[in-house]
């Protein structure tokens, strides 16, 4: 019941015309018992999600440098830009723009932020546009390329996590997949 009640007011935020039309007697349809039904599961994945990331931060919340070392440990913004053997945009585009010498590390970070989400944008409002399977799998692919290319200070063994989500495609286009693979972890 509360999942109910729970669905029925983020659903009252997100569209209050559907969901009041929905609501009124003798008018119940396919769509709205599907949502109905999805958002008490999507209620359940967001509370294990924050539990799970409430326990994983538990032992460094009991004091505040412990929890931003943390942070610094996430986000090394104090190491620069790229490491020297890094193939992402930034490490390529020194050859010829000395972007460490021109630009403070906080229009670095900024610039990073923006192009990862600029050439994130364009596969991710075609999902959104015209939801299939294989346009998320292709999406995955884009945004993992993207945020390995264009994040700052990216590791090597980044390329890793962009091999694995190029892996989902083996079936339909072996011989790229396979291509990637061995592209992605020459040495």
């Amino acid at each position: 019941m509360l999942k109910l009640i729970i669905a029925y007011f983020s659903a009252k935020k997100i569209n209050p015309q559907w969901v009041s039309l929905n609501t009124s007697r003798g008018f119940e349809s396919y769509t709205h018992k599907l949502f109905m039904r999805y958002s008490g599961r999507l209620m359940k994945i967001g509370t294990v999600v924050i539990a799970t990331f409430g326990l994983c931060w538990l032992p460094y919340l009991s004091d505040i440098d412990s929890a931003l070392q943390v942070l610094h440990r996430l986000f090394p913004f104090a190491r620069g830009l790229y490491e020297d053997k890094v193939a992402n945009v930034w490490c390529s585009l020194s050859i010829l723009i000395k972007f460490k010498q021109i630009l403070t590390v906080d229009k670095l970070i900024s610039l990073c932020l923006g192009s990862t989400l600029l050439f994130l944008l364009p596969s991710s409002i075609d999902l959104l546009i015209r939801p299939n399977a294989e346009k998320f799998k292709l999406s995955l692919i884009n945004s993992s390329l993207v945020f390995f290319l264009f994040s700052f200070q990216v590791h090597e063994k980044s390329i890793i996590i962009v091999a694995l989500v190029v892996c989902l495609q083996i079936l339909e286009r072996p011989f790229w997949c396979v291509w990637f693979s061995i592209i992605s972890t020459f040495r």
